[in-house]
């Protein structure tokens, strides 16, 4: 079987967990703009392991950018009899764990990367460390344990950002890993009179948006208005839970699901991040940036972007100070300004699509150069009985 395609294209499998919703969060987008930076020079095969309603629209958009769609459930086996893959790029550690004996058995030569898209045990344990909560501790070092041993199983590991790369090679330093950071297209506004003082953007199925929207309203808005009184705040993202419908009042207006977030952040004067939980790079302040609208946010929010207070964004992590921070924002058009100018600086020099395509370009260069990793004996007799008894549950119907 041949690794390239018939315009010399190398052949590249992608299993994620279903089709990238790039007009949902960051994530998505992410995913999806990297594989149309590749799609030029790679031949790619996308095997989603589920499919959501409305799924039809960004298979269409990927069909679009040149990327092959597999059919939900195509089997595995069959797909790797079929072709030769040169690289497998796998979503998330707990589906790779799953996958990457299966490659490694029946194409050895296929190198494997996996894409954390952010470190699970990393935001697991912050979350435990906020709320204090001793089970959520110790179901981080579980996920820590099974996290790492994955990763030492790939060819290369991708992180988001370079803090997240430094806390695996720390933990487990045989992890090879590469930054590949979140992409964010320049558009600034044209100056349109605001309709919203704050903005928030971010969806609510990821628990830390949850988190951070409760904690801003009660416990900085208050400072807020205490200031200014009449100020407005737009809440923007997908799937609000009652808990945060709740909180909507005459200034604070929660638009749930929004098919595009550049008008509202347009007609917005301070994008607001107030995260206490998370790990990887936060696609709603480099998206913000990119639109120049200005963002107050805490040192979680600006995690492994490289930001400095007081030159591309403001940083708090206390109530009082972020409120702070909000008032004089909203109250000191200078500062605004350059804060605004700085934050597009600063994202065209470092998270443009130009700039990531090289870096995911090295990064699959250096993969090709990598020798493959190899299942030992032991693994590869372990995982195939393993496999015959799975398979025979299989066919019996079990």
């Amino acid at each position: 079987m041949k690794t390239m395609d018939e315009a010399g294209r190398k052949n590249l499998l992608v299993i994620a967990p279903e089709v990238p919703r790039h007009d949902w969060n960051s994530g998505d987008l992410r995913l999806y703009t990297m594989l149309r930076l590749l799609a030029p020079n790679y031949c790619i095969r996308y095997l989603p392991l589920r499919s959501r309603p409305g799924a039809e629209k960004y298979i269409k958009d990927l069909e679009g950018i040149g990327v092959q769609v597999l059919p939900l459930g195509s089997p595995l086996f069959e797909l790797l009899r079929r072709h030769q893959f040169q690289a497998a790029i796998l979503e998330f550690y707990h589906y790779a764990d799953y996958f990457i004996p299966r490659i490694r058995v029946m194409q050895p030569g296929c190198r494997v990367m996996v894409d954390t898209v952010d470190v699970h045990f990393l935001r697991e344990e912050m979350a435990g460390c906020v709320t204090g909560d001793a089970a959520l501790l110790e179901e981080a070092a579980k996920t820590k344990q099974a996290e790492l041993r994955v990763y030492a199983s790939a060819d290369v590991v991708v992180t988001v950002t370079g803090d997240d790369g430094r806390a695996l090679t720390s933990a487990c330093p045989g992890i090879k890993v590469r930054v590949v950071p979140n992409i964010h297209e320049i558009m600034p506004g044209a100056g349109v009179a605001p309709d919203n003082d704050l903005i928030f953007v971010g969806g609510f199925h990821h628990r830390p948006n949850v988190d951070a929207v409760t904690y801003f309203c009660q416990e900085v808005l208050p400072l807020v208005r205490l200031k200014l009184p009449q100020v407005r705040v737009l809440i923007v993202g997908s799937n609000p839970p009652e808990e945060i419908l709740a909180l909507a009042d005459g200034g604070v207006t929660v638009t749930g699901f929004v098919p595009s977030t550049t008008p509202y952040l347009h007609k917005s004067r301070v994008s607001i991040a107030p995260l206490r939980i998370g790990a990887g790079m936060k696609g709603k302040i480099g998206e913000a940036m990119a639109h120049g609208v200005p963002v107050v946010t805490t040192s979680v929010g600006a995690q492994g972007m490289g930001l400095s207070h007081q030159v591309d964004v403001l940083i708090a992590d206390e109530p009082a100070s972020f409120a702070r921070h909000v008032v004089h924002l909203l109250s000191d058009p200078e500062l605004s300004l350059r804060l605004s100018s700085n934050a597009l600086d600063h994202i065209s020099r470092n998270f443009t699509p130009v700039r990531v395509a090289g870096k995911m370009n090295e990064v699959l260069e250096e993969l090709d150069r990598t020798p493959v990793r190899k299942l030992s004996v032991p693994e590869k007799v372990s995982f195939l009985g393993g496999w015959a008894c799975e398979r025979l549950r299989g066919l019996m119907g079990a």
